[in-house]
């Protein structure tokens, strides 16, 4: 019997140490793909730590004289979870909503919104989306995994107030369609890692400054060659911000990045880019899986920006019926 007790409380002791490894994947400069997968949950690995060790001092005071009860307060348990609940704290304390808390509002004035959306190849309610568009009246529309059923569906948008179109929609999930209300001084999509997922890059100028955005859905990484894939597409789209985002010009990246702010191939492009993400000091605003609910989905829709832009307001919308929620970003 005590060797079955014994064997239980080595099982949760590792698992605690395991829970600390997982929680320092962040900071590790590079990792092997399997490892970077493991990098996306921080928030689920804090409140994983949290709910253990808040059991284990309930444990302790409700049934002191418990075999597990002194078993778990001990620090072969209880240190590797103390320090995983604080490194993934850290991990996730700058975006926490400190500006919702201190009572954030979007002052008048001139603004940008930018509305991103992976509308997911395989929903065809065309009209939640159009509402949001409605509602929210961007200035940017950035929709990816956009088939030639979501592209017809935007085309009417064009007599409207965005006029001005790139349209690479496609079948499946790789097609793409930005709209925007002011012109296009200049635009470019390229095809860093493939031959079906497109960059799209597009100069604009709004509120008195030229801004140079990028559209991106790279591959997801659930295997090792999309892993790659994915972060070509990040590379490439950091060299083609620092050789165009010259001066002043600002710089704004939205699309579904398929990659969370804890992973250290996103904390490479930040490096390499000096971008900022809107969640900073907002909150976490987990967008995938939707049929999750909110603590288990992870943040993998982005809009970053630098420059002359000042961030004021960042959220999810409602669910449009697909896996992920759309996301809404506004500047001044």
């Amino acid at each position: 019997m005590r060797f079955v007790q014994n064997f239980i409380v080595f099982f949760f002791s590792a698992g605690a140490f395991l829970l600390l490894f997982l929680t320092l994947i962040p900071f590790l400069p590079s990792v092997l793909w399997p490892l970077e997968l493991l990098s996306h949950f921080q928030t689920q690995y804090f409140l994983a730590a949290a709910i253990a060790v808040l059991s284990a001092v309930i444990l302790r005071r409700t049934l002191p004289d418990l075999y597990f009860s002194k078993q778990l307060l001990r620090p072969l348990f209880l240190v590797p979870l103390l320090l995983a609940l604080a490194v993934s704290f850290f991990s996730i304390a700058p975006y926490l909503p400190v500006r919702i808390i201190m009572g954030e509002t979007v002052k008048g004035g001139e603004t940008l919104t930018v509305l991103q959306s992976n509308v997911y190849k395989y929903n065809t309610d065309y009209a939640a989306l159009l509402v949001h568009i409605e509602t929210y009246n961007p200035d940017i529309i950035a929709v990816s995994e956009a088939t030639p059923g979501w592209r017809d569906a935007l085309l009417p948008l064009k007599e409207k107030d965005w006029p001005h179109m790139i349209d690479r929609a496609a079948p499946g999930s790789h097609g793409m369609v930005v709209l925007s209300r002011y012109p296009f001084i200049e635009k470019e999509v390229l095809y860093p890692s493939t031959k079906t997922h497109p960059v799209i890059f597009f100069r604009i100028r709004a509120q008195e400054r030229d801004i140079l955005l990028a559209s991106l859905h790279p591959l997801s990484p659930m295997t090792a060659r999309r892993y790659h894939s994915r972060d070509e597409d990040l590379a490439a789209t950091a060299a083609y911000l620092e050789a165009h985002a010259k001066g002043n010009v600002s710089v704004i990246v939205t699309g579904d990045l398929n990659t969370t702010m804890f992973s250290p191939s996103y904390k490479q492009f930040i490096r390499e880019t000096g971008l900022t993400n809107t969640r900073r000091g907002r909150g976490l605003y987990g967008s995938w899986p939707v049929f999750l609910p909110a603590p288990a989905r992870i943040a993998i829709d982005h809009t970053l920006y630098k420059g002359e832009l000042e961030s004021v307001h960042f959220t999810t919308l409602p669910s449009i019926n697909s896996d992920h929620l759309s996301t809404l970003a506004v500047f001044r």
